[in-house]
């Protein structure tokens, strides 16, 4: 019979995975597992059977401050959202920071990784089930139908498909890959067929989703696997095998058979490289494509208003342009590092990365004592730079389902730090 504290660690597991798989919808479902994983939580430490870290509780309690602070400027300047936005920047970090004491048990890190590999699967799988469906090869007896906003269209050499999920292969895709980076050149062999098949079917679906800042953080991976490396410890600080994966040539051929291989698959499904390419820099085209041109109104707009107010404060927390996405959510705009700088100001901007950086810096010191974690802990902060990088043009951390992954190494370095023994 299962204790009360797994039962918690298992529903917050499977929050993630909804949160990744299902992100968006099924809201319902999600708070019922969100109630029960926070009210063990709070029993558990009450019992002091679980174990809260305070340099984690400080660092929560220090960035709702601020955005409270700003959500009150942004009352004193009549922002519609001011009240409204404290759900997202107050409440779900303290529930964040609850649901990550259950890191602390004896191998939890390890679960959470897989937790995110499966939803990585899932994802792939109920993909490719859609994209099947709607080009007429899955039939339909075969084909579920969940929340997921499907959208899809076929052109003249590419498709282009949407789901809610996607937004997470901007963090799942680089994990995942990276991890598969690490698995080889320790020769960890144990399922690693099924590896190459996991990252190629990602791979093949990255540039089947049409979205340009997917692919865009796909042709930056050696960069953000490299950043990661570097950051929490330096390449020096790993261990040998480890080391050798950066200056293996087998390493960099492996990856150039992958390419190889996903540029064959994509040819037999008569993708045209060239128009994916194509349509990919359109993107940067600041004079075509509706997204784009929309996003360019955003942008110029943020920054003239900025500049015409606060430089240094902003216009508060909930605060509009003249130029607004949604009535209902006037202040709810795709760029999100301009609308900081618009609504915090430049004080604002330097808190919140100085903030992030202190939790990379904070995971950095854990992982010299737990050296052994890196194998899971590298690719998890990989991940979290590629939806990082996707959110300068895309609102994902003004959602529950992704936000915690901003704060992700705050929430290790709180967890990793009661591991009694190696993963």
């Amino acid at each position: 019979m299962l204790s009360p504290i797994k039962i918690g660690g298992r529903s917050t597991l499977f929050l993630v995975f909804m949160a990744l798989f299902v992100p968006t919808s099924y809201v319902q479902i999600k708070a019922s597992f969100l109630v029960l994983s926070c009210s063990i939580a709070l029993i558990g430490l009450l019992q002091n059977r679980l174990f809260l870290n305070k340099e984690s509780f400080y660092s929560v309690f220090v960035i709702t401050t601020i955005a409270l602070l700003y959500s009150l400027w942004g009352v004193y300047n009549s922002a519609a959202g001011a009240i409204r936005v404290l759900t997202v920047y107050y409440i779900w970090p303290w529930v964040y920071l609850l649901l990550s004491i259950y890191l602390t048990s004896e191998q939890a890190l390890e679960s959470l990784f897989k937790i995110m590999v499966l939803a990585l699967i899932f994802v792939v799988f109920y993909s490719f089930l859609y994209l099947g469906y709607e080009a007429g090869i899955v039939p339909s007896f075969l084909y579920f139908e969940l929340d997921q906003g499907q959208k899809i269209g076929f052109y003249s050499g590419y498709v282009e498909y949407d789901l809610y999920s996607i937004s997470s292969l901007l963090f799942l895709v680089p994990l995942a890959i990276h991890y598969f980076y690490l698995k080889i050149k320790i020769h960890d062999s144990k399922n690693i067929f099924s590896w190459v098949l996991l990252i190629l079917l990602s791979l093949l679906l990255v540039l089947l989703t049409g979205r340009r800042a997917v692919l865009l953080i796909f042709m930056l991976m050696p960069f953000l696997m490299l950043s990661s490396s570097i950051i929490l410890g330096g390449i020096k600080n790993i261990t040998l095998k480890m080391r050798q994966l950066y200056t293996s040539p087998l390493s960099y051929l492996l990856v150039s058979i992958i390419f190889v291989v996903s540029f064959m698959l994509l040819n037999k499904t008569g993708i045209s490289l060239e128009k994916v390419w194509l349509m990919f820099s359109d993107g940067f085209n600041f004079e075509s494509g509706k997204s784009t041109s929309e996003r360019t109104l955003q942008f110029h707009s943020l920054i003239n208003t900025w500049l015409n107010g606060s430089v240094l404060f902003g216009a508060g927390n909930g605060s509009a342009t003249d130029v607004v996405r949604s009535v209902e959510f006037s202040w709810a705009y795709e760029l999100t590092y301009v609308y900081l700088l618009f609504s915090t100001g430049i004080v604002g901007v330097l808190f919140y990365c100085a903030w992030f950086g202190y939790g990379l810096l904070r995971l950095r010191i854990v992982l010299q004592k737990r050296p052994d974690l890196k194998i899971y802990v590298l690719p998890m902060v990989t991940g979290v730079f590629g939806l990082a990088l996707g959110a300068a043009s895309n609102p994902y951390f003004g959602k529950f389902d992704y936000l915690w992954i901003i704060m992700l190494p705050h929430l290790l370095a709180g967890g990793l730090q009661y591991q009694r023994r190696a993963v």
